[in-house]
């Protein structure tokens, strides 16, 4: 266990308190020409700070375990910096590798169990936040999305730029699919930032979001897959899912 950088401010806290209180006091005794009530004014004055100093470091210390170090590593290494960077950039209005859904899925899949919740519970309600996002931007995927053709391994709303040109009403449900997936991939990219900004707070250990361990198995065996159907598709007769 390891208190953050609230131990700090929360000493700096008392030490400033009680230098206000024991000069303030000081002058005041000074120009009552009054030594013994200054004595007790600094005793008084002790207990004050080091209330409020207790009261400071209850309420903003945060006791990091390392059962929540371990999930947040495991969590970040899944939802990395560069599996959130591939999301952002895709628009969904043209094709999109079916890969970049896997962590999001994965996520929903797997860390949905109370094993994967925090102790700690400020953290805890914003990674809740960030899974019920995470489930609204995947179901919106798998409603208006289909396999693109005959590469399965690319994914689109069914429509192109190209196939709609000219055409309102095929614009419009164009625009309506990709749209309906485009805004919750946003609010799931925001969700993420967030939860990092609050770990990061928090004062926890982010090196797993820079994504450089080896890829979740789940993960890893679905963009395998996607590579052995690709292969096939040039190849031969195309594998089944």
């Amino acid at each position: 266990m390891r208190y953050r950088k609230a131990l700090f401010e929360g000493v700096t806290f008392v030490a400033s308190v009680l230098t206000i209180v024991v000069l303030a006091g000081g002058v005041a005794s000074w120009l009552a020409g009054a030594i013994w009530p200054f004595g007790v004014l600094v005793a008084e004055s002790l207990a004050l700070a080091a209330a409020l100093g207790w009261i400071y470091l209850t309420q903003h210390a945060v006791r990091i375990s390392e059962a929540d170090q371990m999930r947040l590593d495991e969590l970040l290494n899944l939802l990395s910096r560069p599996s959130m960077q591939r999301i952002e950039e895709n628009d969904f209005a043209e094709p999109w590798p079916r890969s970049i859904m896997y962590p999001v899925r994965v996520f929903l899949e797997e860390y949905g169990d109370v094993e994967h919740q925090f102790d700690d519970k400020v953290l805890e309600t914003t990674r809740a936040t960030l899974y019920q996002v995470a489930k609204i931007f995947s179901d919106q995927e798998g409603i208006n999305a289909v396999a693109f053709h005959s590469d399965t391994s690319q994914r689109y709303v069914g429509l192109t730029g190209g196939e709609v040109e000219g055409n309102e009403e095929l614009l419009e449900k164009f625009e309506a699919k990709y749209l309906a997936i485009f805004g919750p991939s946003r609010d799931f990219l925001s969700a993420h930032t967030a939860f990092v900004a609050l770990a990061k707070k928090r004062g926890y250990d982010l090196t797993a979001l820079a994504g450089e361990r080896p890829p979740h198995p789940t993960v890893q065996r679905r963009e395998e897959r996607d590579s052995e159907r690709r292969a096939s598709t040039i190849s031969g007769p195309r594998a089944k899912w």
